[in-house]
C-alpha cells in the first residue's frame, strides 16, 4: 500500500511539475474529468474491410464454421463475446477492419500517438 501511495505521488509531480514550471498551473487543486466506457464499444462499430460484415456478424461466421453453433442458431451477445475471447489467432488490424463513420481514424490516433501526425505517407 506504501509503495502505491508513493508512485501516485511521484505520478502526480511528473504531471504536474511541467504546467507548474511554464505557469500554467497555480494553487493545490487538480481536478480530473473522466468517463467509463464500454470496453467493446469499438468493436461493435467496425466493418470487415473485405465483406462489409461488423464484428457481431463476423464472429458468428467463425461460430458456426467451429461447430460451436448450429448453422440456424443465433447466438446472444454474451455468446459471441465469450467466443471471440477464447479464439486464438485472433488479429485485429486496420488493413482487415475499418470504421463506418471515419475510415482514417485509427491511422490519425496511431499518427497523433507517436507524433508523426503531419508527415506524409
Amino acid at each position: 500500500m506504501l509503495l502505491a501511495l508513493v508512485a501516485m505521488a511521484r505520478c502526480r509531480r511528473a504531471a504536474l511539475s511541467p504546467p507548474a514550471m511554464l505557469k500554467l498551473l497555480s494553487g493545490k487543486t487538480v481536478g480530473v474529468d473522466s468517463t467509463t466506457l464500454e470496453a467493446d464499444a469499438a468493436m461493435k462499430s467496425i466493418i470487415r474491410r473485405d465483406r462489409g460484415a461488423d464484428w457481431q456478424a463476423y464472429v458468428t461466421r467463425l461460430m458456426r464454421e467451429d461447430g460451436a453453433i448450429a448453422p440456424n442458431e443465433d447466438p446472444t451477445d454474451e455468446d459471441v463475446r465469450r467466443f471471440d475471447r477464447s479464439r486464438k489467432d485472433k488479429k485485429v488490424s486496420n488493413d482487415m477492419w475499418v470504421s463506418p463513420t471515419d475510415p482514417d481514424a485509427p491511422g490519425q490516433l496511431a499518427g497523433l500517438m507517436f507524433g508523426n501526425a503531419f508527415k506524409r505517407r
